[in-house]
């Protein structure tokens, strides 16, 4: 385990952090009181090569430079938070299964080549845990679980001040657990993964199925209104009382809850902290989850447990990237 009190004070300086996805970019700058003072985001086009992506991380990057030069700022490095597991020292891309083409891309090396600044590339959840730990949703706590859920999902996780970390820097694969087995394939090539259930991708796909198999009128007509569909589409259904989506969501909620469940046996937190774009905004799915929770895990190890939101929202990742930079 690595420390990441931040509790130093850098007067003079600013923070800027990366949030580097696999759908955005999200990108800011803090002040010395952790306030924000700038910030965006870049939408990443899915079906570019790793070059053309490589090339949009570097716009934001240059955007964040430009601003702290213009401003007359000071800047001792960059936190960059990325979904994938990185080897080695050039922190080289392995295992992207959510964006296959940067499999093998040389991040680190790359970086170095083009900037002077220092960057310290941590895992997304990693930093999202370091936001919410100390800004947000889990403040107070000595056993602190963030989970992640977009186009992917994935945990961060901090005991007693310190970031844990096993390979490739990360905190295992939390949206790789097997939850329902053999249950449907992943894109890890697995089945029966949380991620293959309950991630933005997994829900879209399970709406898809239905509409091909013509069991829901309701997801054939969002489909036809903008050709295509994705998991709010299928949420915001559930809400209005379509029996299929309830389904998916229902399914979704149950399967979070599974692995909430081991997570809580394994970790015994205090708080858990549930953000990421689905995380967010499918509340129904959450308190399904929950609901989950509370009836299968052991009552020693949910006594005084919170369930919440995160805090700071889905721009937690870059926060705790500009909290580390600033501080570092």
């Amino acid at each position: 385990m690595s420390n990441i009190n931040p509790e130093r004070k850098n007067l003079g300086k600013v923070g800027f952090g990366i949030d580097f996805g696999c759908t955005s970019i999200k990108y800011g700058i803090i002040d010395q009181n952790r306030k924000n003072v700038y910030k965006e985001t870049l939408s990443i086009v899915k079906k570019a090569d790793s070059e053309e992506i490589f090339n949009q991380l570097c716009q934001a990057i240059d955007n964040g430079l430009n601003y702290i030069s213009l401003n007359k700022l000071e800047l001792s490095c960059i936190g960059i938070g990325q979904p994938f597991f990185l080897s080695g020292v050039d922190c080289i891309i392995v295992e992207p299964a959510n964006l296959p083409q940067m499999k093998g891309f040389p991040l680190k090396s790359r970086l170095k080549e083009k900037y002077e600044i220092p960057m310290h590339i941590d895992m997304d959840t990693n930093y999202a845990a370091l936001g919410e730990y100390y800004l947000g949703s889990g403040k107070g706590s000595k056993r602190f679980l963030c989970l992640v859920i977009g186009t992917g999902i994935s945990c961060g996780i901090i005991i007693e001040d310190n970031i844990l970390r096993f390979s490739f820097n990360g905190t295992g694969n939390t949206g790789h657990t097997i939850v329902h087995y053999p249950g449907r394939r992943c894109t890890c090539g697995g089945r029966g993964c949380l991620e293959a259930y309950t991630s933005g991708w997994a829900i879209r796909e399970i709406g898809l199925e239905k509409i091909n198999s013509s069991r829901s009128k309701g997801l054939l007509d969002i489909y036809k209104g903008k050709r295509d569909l994705d998991a709010k589409d299928v949420y915001d259904l559930s809400l209005k009382g379509d029996p299929v989506a309830e389904g998916i969501i229902k399914k979704a909620g149950e399967c979070l809850g599974i692995a909430l469940v081991n997570l809580i046996h394994i970790f015994n937190p205090q708080i858990i902290s549930i953000g990421g774009s689905i995380g967010l905004y499918a509340h129904n799915l959450v308190e399904i989850a929950k609901k989950r929770v509370f009836e299968l895990a052991s009552p020693t190890f949910i006594e005084g447990l919170k369930i919440v939101r995160a805090f700071l929202g889905t721009e937690a990742g870059f926060y705790g990237a500009a909290l580390y930079s600033l501080n570092n």
